[in-house]
């Protein structure tokens, strides 16, 4: 057996494994949540103050590990292939929109700098806003109250639409900027007053889904504070004429 053929073996039972170990560690999860909602709801009679804070940490224990199935399975999924992929025509500003209008009335404040005009992509619509999603997350988290998150989206002169967030929390710090993308990495250096949550794979979800597209992810510190993340896509260009749409 040559070294591709040990390689496709491996990445075949890599396919099989991870769906179901996921498979069982959700079935357990949803045992253990079922009899965590039975005990809180009166079913087994009042309970004393200090198991019902000890229950109510377990199912906040049961739903982080619960995001970290769903977040692990998903990279697994976009690092592999095997998560749908329809690249199509994409207006950016729109899709802007819809993932604005899906962040609800409490999301803290935004401030749009689009384009007068549309500008286009080729990428797949649920994963491209998949990551849009999930650099307004992390913004959001390291950004002090009071403060505001920027959305940008701009025609660069290499021929790249480049779509960016960006807020004025603390900045990513040197000695992590090499680590940033990798799994399960956190900084752990946050601003007063801010509420970064998640586990460490976002980030990586999101180079992975645009990844597939042709684009890239990248990340700067800005003048004054804070950090801007972005997604760097090929310009769909009009057949002819030379010029991005």
């Amino acid at each position: 057996m040559n070294d591709n053929d040990q390689v496709d073996n491996f990445l075949q039972h890599r396919k099989r494994f991870l769906p179901q170990l996921s498979h069982e560690a959700r079935s357990l999860l949803a045992s253990m949540v079922a009899i965590i909602d039975l005990l809180r709801g009166g079913e087994y009679g009042p309970l004393p103050a200090s198991v019902d804070e000890g229950l109510t940490l377990a199912a906040e224990t049961a739903a982080r590990l619960r995001k970290l199935l769903d977040d692990s399975m998903e990279l697994e999924r976009l690092e592999l292939g095997s998560s749908p992929h329809r690249p199509a025509r994409i207006a950016l500003k729109e899709l802007t929109a819809s993932v604005v209008a899906g962040l609800g009335p409490d999301w803290r404040a935004l401030a749009l700098r689009l384009p007068r005009g549309e500008l286009h992509v080729i990428a797949d619509a649920a994963g491209l806003a998949r990551a849009m999603g999930i650099l307004l997350a992390n913004a959001a988290g390291f950004s002090p109250p009071g403060t505001t998150v920027e959305i940008a989206c701009e025609l660069r002169d290499e021929g790249k639409v480049r779509w960016s967030v960006a807020d004025r929390g603390p900045g990513v710090p040197a000695w992590f900027e090499a680590r940033i993308f990798g799994r399960f990495e956190r900084a752990g250096h946050v601003a007063a007053g801010a509420s970064p949550s998640g586990i460490g794979l976002g980030l990586c979800i999101a180079r992975a889904a645009v990844r597939r597209d042709g684009g890239e992810v990248g990340f700067s510190n800005r003048p004054g504070g804070g950090a801007e993340f972005h997604i760097d896509l090929p310009a769909e260009v009009l057949a002819g004429e030379g010029r991005a749409l």
